[in-house]
C-alpha cells in the first residue's frame, strides 16, 4: 500500500483509537468532540472495549481538579493546578427529559471519581403540609451515562447524599433524611434515616434512628469517611450552646459494615456560642475526619468589627451580612480534627495569617492534604489550607458562579464506571 493510498483512507481504527487514548485529560474531550467515530467509544459496551482499555493503561496519571463545582449554565468546572486556571470540562445537558434535569441549586450532591449523584426535580403536594418526594441520580459525567436510582423506603427531601466508589465497577449511594412526624413531634423524638443503596444489588436498605431530647440539633454537614466506612454526620446543638456558652456539637457516626450508629457530644471552648455566628463544615482529609470553623463577623466598610453588637440569632443579623463586603478576617477559621479514640477535637491550625479581600467561605472540599473554603458567591478566591505543610493560600476567583455543593474530581479513578 502506498503512501497515498494509506493517507486516503486515513489511520486503522486500532491506530487512531491507540493516539486518541494517549491524548491527556481534559484534552481528551476535544477528541472526542473532533472525531465522532471515537466519540461513540466512550459510551459504547461491552465496558472492556480496546480503545476503554487503553485509555485505563494510561488513566491513572491523569490529573485531578479540586475544587470543581456545577454553575448555573449545568457546566462542570474545575482548577487545573497544572496550568493554574479555571477549566470548563463537561455540560450536564444530555438528560433526557426537560422535568428530570438535576437540581444543584440549594440541593445536595456528591462526586466519587467520574460519577456524580445528586437530585432530580422534586414533586411536591400540599398533603398534611408541604411533602416533597424526590428522585436520587447517578450519571457517568465522561460517558454521560445516567440513570435515576429505584425507589426508597423514605422518599422525603434528602438532607445529605454522598456516594462512593465500593469496588471495581461498583458504587453506594448514602442518604440522609430528618423526616418530621407529627406523632414524634410531640413526643420531642427527632427521627434520623439512613437509607444505603448498592449499584451490585440494586437495592435500598433502612436504618431510622430515634433521638429523645434532640429537637433543638441543627443539620450542618456531613461526610463519608473511608478509612473507617463511617458516615458521619454534624449537628449544632443549640440547648448545650445556650446553657454552656460555648460551641456545642453532636457528631452521628453511622457504620456502614455494622449498621449501627453512635452519638458524640463534642464542644469548642475557645467560641463563645453567644459571641459569634460561624459556618461549619465537616470533610475527610488524609483518613481523618476534619470540622471547619469559619467565624462570620460583622464588618463596617471601613474595615471596623461591631462584633457582638448584634447577635447572630436577630432577623437583622442576615440582613446587614448581605449588604456588607466579604472578606476572610486573619485567625477566623479554626481547623480541628477529630480524634477516634477519645472522640475529642484536637486543634490543628487557625488562620489565615493575614485579611483575604472579597473571600467569603460556605462550601467545603478535600483532595489529598488540602483543604479547600469555597463561596456561593460570585468573584470569591477559594482559601486552601495544606495540612501536612501547614501553609495558607489562595485561589483566584472563578468567573461563574457556584451551585450547590463543591468536589473534588479524578477523572482517572475508573472513567468508564457504569451507573
Amino acid at each position: 500500500m502506498t503512501e497515498a493510498n494509506t493517507l486516503e483512507q486515513g489511520l486503522p481504527d486500532e491506530v487512531a483509537g491507540k493516539i486518541i487514548s494517549m491524548v491527556p485529560f481534559p484534552h481528551l474531550l476535544k477528541a472526542r468532540v473532533l472525531s465522532r467515530p471515537w466519540s461513540s467509544e466512550f459510551s459504547a459496551s461491552p465496558v472492556n472495549l480496546t480503545f476503554q482499555y487503553q485509555v485505563k493503561t494510561v488513566c491513572s496519571k491523569w490529573e485531578s481538579y479540586c475544587p470543581v463545582y456545577i454553575s448555573r449554565d449545568c457546566w462542570l468546572t474545575g482548577y487545573d493546578h497544572v496550568n493554574d486556571r479555571w477549566q470548563k470540562m463537561f455540560r450536564l445537558s444530555y438528560f433526557a427529559d426537560a422535568r428530570k434535569i438535576p437540581k444543584f441549586i440549594r440541593y445536595t450532591s456528591s462526586m466519587s471519581g467520574a460519577l456524580l449523584c445528586g437530585i432530580l426535580n422534586s414533586d411536591c403536594s400540599s398533603v398534611h403540609g408541604i411533602s416533597c418526594h424526590t428522585n436520587i441520580f447517578v450519571t457517568n459525567v465522561i460517558t454521560k451515562d445516567w440513570k435515576k436510582l429505584p425507589s426508597r423506603p423514605d422518599m422525603e427531601k434528602p438532607d445529605a447524599v454522598q456516594i462512593h466508589a465500593s469496588g471495581a465497577c461498583s458504587y453506594t449511594v448514602m442518604v440522609l433524611s430528618h423526616p418530621d412526624p407529627p406523632e414524634l413531634r410531640e413526643q420531642s423524638v427527632r427521627l434520623i434515616t439512613f437509607q444505603i443503596y448498592e449499584s451490585t444489588k440494586r437495592t435500598w436498605t433502612l436504618m431510622e434512628l430515634k433521638l429523645h431530647d434532640s429537637i433543638l440539633l441543627v443539620y450542618q454537614d456531613s461526610v463519608y469517611n473511608t478509612s473507617d466506612h463511617k458516615f458521619y454526620v454534624l449537628y449544632r446543638d443549640v440547648l448545650r450552646s445556650l446553657r454552656t456558652d460555648i460551641a456545642a456539637f453532636e457528631l452521628m457516626a453511622y457504620d456502614n459494615v455494622k449498621g449501627c450508629a453512635t452519638r458524640i457530644q463534642l464542644s469548642v471552648p475557645s467560641i463563645r456560642h453567644i459571641d459569634a455566628a460561624y459556618t461549619t463544615g465537616l470533610v475527610e482529609c488524609d483518613g481523618d475526619v476534619i470540622l471547619i470553623l469559619v467565624m462570620d463577623p460583622m464588618i463596617y466598610s471601613d474595615g471596623d468589627s461591631f462584633h457582638g453588637s448584634i447577635p447572630p440569632w436577630d432577623p437583622m443579623w442576615g440582613v446587614i451580612c448581605a449588604f456588607l463586603p466579604s472578606r476572610l478576617p486573619s485567625s477566623s477559621v479554626l481547623v480541628l480534627k477529630f480524634d477516634q479514640e477519645t472522640h475529642g477535637l484536637i486543634p490543628i491550625a487557625l488562620g489565615p495569617p493575614c485579611t483575604i479581600i472579597d473571600a467569603y467561605c460556605d462550601r467545603f472540599t478535600c483532595h489529598n492534604s488540602c483543604i479547600y473554603l469555597a463561596s456561593s458567591k460570585h468573584d470569591s478566591p477559594v482559601v486552601i489550607y495544606n495540612v501536612r505543610e501547614k501553609l495558607w493560600s489562595a485561589l483566584s476567583p472563578s468567573s461563574d458562579v457556584c451551585n450547590g455543593n463543591i468536589f473534588s474530581f479524578q477523572p482517572g479513578l475508573d472513567p468508564f464506571a457504569a451507573v
